[in-house]
């Protein structure tokens, strides 16, 4: 194989409370990256390029971002600056609280 693709998007979907789409849970965090973990180190993928894609959702772009930085910071013990180069220059739409009315501050990916 010389490359295997896989999306999230239809599996792990955040449950809003009101204006808010994320991040994921800690258990759909957990989930995704045991899951990425076996792809990776699944002998029959060993040559394999792994793609993780999405669609182009600002919703499910920011809560991919998150779970491959998760990824990379849990799995791969790389720190946040580290994790967060692959997606410099990208343009990701702020988390939010997920209070009713307007967000008093960001939270970004």
């Amino acid at each position: 194989k010389e490359a295997y693709y896989f999306s999230i998007d239809s599996e792990l979907v955040y449950q809003p409370f009101f204006e808010d789409f994320g991040p994921l849970n800690l258990g759909q965090t957990h989930a995704f990256c045991l899951e990425l973990h076996k792809l990776v180190t699944d002998p029959s993928y060993k040559k394999a390029k792994i793609y993780h894609y999405c669609s182009e959702n600002f919703k499910k772009k920011a809560n991919a971002a998150y779970l491959m930085g998760a990824y990379q910071i849990i799995f791969q013990k790389k720190t946040p600056e580290e994790a967060w180069k692959p997606f410099e220059g990208e343009k990701f739409t702020d988390f939010r609280d997920a209070m009713r009315g307007p967000c008093t501050y960001k939270c970004t990916v």
